[in-house]
């Protein structure tokens, strides 16, 4: 059992830093007025928050409430607007708590129902801690302002811990984080880093404890930089920590040399910053331009493109696709201003569990320094990306069709489908990946038979096992080759993924195993057998329907109901 930490193991803050962090909450607040003093001049679908984002978030006024009522000892219990998990109660919703609960009742609430659940969290941390080098190993979070979590091997772990040491196996996988590559942030003299959205600060601290020198730019909402700001601040108080406005941008584009530092940039100054030339060797993204508006994220592409061109630097940016939210896939529009997308894979382990969606760099040169000791999947982005949907090849019972930033596989059997103005996912079959090799893999793991075969007989239905499915075929239907008739929305059949499946259909379906006879109707007698209501003429006499085809015999009269069979029988002359 491994111990949990919980705020009453916590570094408590001290009356110093309680009053570097008042003079940051001044200068925040003051960031956030003067937006509202130019909001004229501003862009309103660029500047002023928006998407996932909006001012309408409870997340703004709680924040705020928090910081004005001393709980800056709670700033990572309620930073759960930016990792999507809440350590305040390790559940996966966005609950904002009481500010006035003890730490003795959250502890509690801890031991009671959180201390001893770890078998997963613990899973994924050696996952991904293994992929790391022993400078990045042993890398952790202080236990402070509410961090919380199990002590593993002298690391602070939680659901948080878990998903950063993912991102920093994945940029030192590619070259990024990795001291042995000439190239890599390691071996720059003071490296300039420009994180766009930079939530509480998570994904700086790990950087600039790795790399003191580093210059560490955040770009963000100013609401956003309040997290971010202070907790930085005051766990790298020797630096070069610098709230940044529109009086003292230029001192950001100075060559500087020696210990680096963090600079808070408000997100409504980013032209101006890249106006000013301000050029960067990694701008980073993680997450949230998934959450932002189309507008804002073309804005800050067009940004960083000029940023990261004329000195070689890369685009480093990991989304999830949103579109489900009714937000953003990011990466359909980041591929439009660059050239090139290195698609990030780890090649010892080829199914790499990403958890936040899949990364990418992108850059302007093919061959950039980065990449030149490791094999990277290098695609010019308007090969998958394509405003018209492009059939590339047929694969199997699928055909592959390449459409904005994915490769769609389409089972043959689906009608026509048009993937401008139709939504395919979740349909069943489809198979959505980033790549023509990712989406034949996975139709390959999709069982197939090229030749119908039949399985058995159920009830009335013979049951074929063709391509990915089983059908389910009304005897009545007679000898049917699947290979060159569609069936679907025939009248009775029955499709399923597996056997098991198509039974539990059928069985659905009213069926009688002894033929009955219903009643005298006219010159018919109706018997109900299987699925189906029989009017047969009486002048044909007794007629065991279990052992004698009367399809096609003269006047026979064939239904699913018994209202339907009378209508037939009635159109007899």
């Amino acid at each position: 059992m491994y111990r949990f930490i919980s705020l009453e193991d916590q570094e408590r803050i001290t009356p110093f830093e309680i009053s570097v962090a008042e003079e940051i909450f001044e200068k925040i607040l003051h960031l956030i007025s003067y937006r509202s003093s130019i909001v004229t001049s501003l862009e309103e679908e660029v500047d002023l928050p928006g998407g996932g984002w909006s001012l309408t978030q409870p997340f703004y006024k709680f924040s705020q409430q928090m910081f004005e009522q001393n709980h800056l000892d709670r700033l990572r219990l309620y930073a759960s607007m930016f990792t999507g998990f809440p350590l305040l109660t390790f559940r996966e919703e966005n609950i904002f708590h009481d500010l006035n609960d003890s730490n003795d009742t959250i502890d509690k609430f801890y031991k009671d129902t959180i201390a001893e659940k770890y078998d997963s969290v613990l899973d994924a941390f050696k996952f991904y801690n293994d992929l790391l080098p022993p400078y990045l190993k042993l890398l952790t979070p202080p236990i402070k302002f509410g961090e919380v979590g199990w002590q593993i091997d002298s690391v602070l772990v939680n659901h948080d811990t878990v998903a950063y040491r993912e991102r920093l196996a994945i940029m030192y996988d590619c070259g990024l984080l990795n001291s042995k590559q000439p190239q890599s942030l390691f071996n720059k003299t003071n490296p300039t880093i420009i994180e766009i959205g930079g939530g509480y600060g998570g994904l700086a601290y790990y950087i600039a404890k790795t790399i003191p020198e580093v210059n560490y730019v955040i770009v963000d909402l100013p609401e956003s930089l309040l997290y971010s700001s202070i907790y930085l601040s005051l766990l790298f108080p020797d630096r070069d920590n610098q709230i940044m406005n529109r009086s003292n941008l230029e001192e950001l584009v100075k060559q500087k040399r020696g210990l680096g530092g963090f600079k808070f940039i408000p997100n409504y100054e980013w032209k101006n910053l890249v106006l000013l030339g301000c050029k960067a060797d990694l701008v980073i993204n993680t997450l949230s331009m998934s959450e932002m508006t189309e507008e804002q994220v073309r804005n800050y592409c067009g940004g960083i493109a000029k940023i990261c061109t004329e000195n070689g630097g890369i685009f480093f940016e990991q989304n999830q696709d949103n579109r489900h939210l009714g937000l953003l896939d990011a990466q359909q529009i980041i591929s439009k201003h660059f050239p090139y997308r290195y698609h990030l894979c780890n090649r010892e382990f080829p199914h790499f569990p990403f958890m936040q969606g899949y990364p990418n760099l992108y850059a302007h040169q093919e061959k950039n320094d980065y990449f030149k000791e490791r094999p990277i999947e290098i695609e010019k982005c308007d090969t998958p990306y394509t405003k018209v949907p492009r059939l590339v090849e047929s694969y199997q019972s699928y055909n592959i069709v390449a459409y904005r930033n994915n490769y769609f596989g389409l089972p043959k059997k689906m009608d026509s489908i048009n993937l401008t103005t139709t939504d395919v996912r979740g349909h069943e079959g489809v198979v959505i990946a980033k790549t023509l090799t990712e989406v034949k893999q996975e139709i390959s793991k999709i069982p197939y038979i090229k030749v119908p075969r039949l399985v058995k007989s159920y009830q009335s239905y013979n049951i074929v096992e063709y391509g990915n499915n089983y059908f389910g075929l009304p005897k009545e239907m007679g000898p049917i080759d699947l290979a060159t008739t569609d069936v679907r929305g025939h009248e009775g059949v029955v499709i399923a993924k597996t056997l098991t499946e198509v039974k539990q259909e059928i069985s659905k379906i009213p069926y009688n195993e002894v033929p009955r006879l219903v009643e005298s109707y006219q010159s018919y007698n109706i018997v109900e057998y299987g699925n189906n209501y029989f009017g047969l003429p009486k002048e044909m006499g007794p007629i065991d329907l279990a052992t004698t085809d009367v399809r096609g015999h003269e006047g026979v009269v064939i239904a699913k109901t018994l209202t339907e069979v009378k209508q037939e029988i009635s159109k007899i002359p």
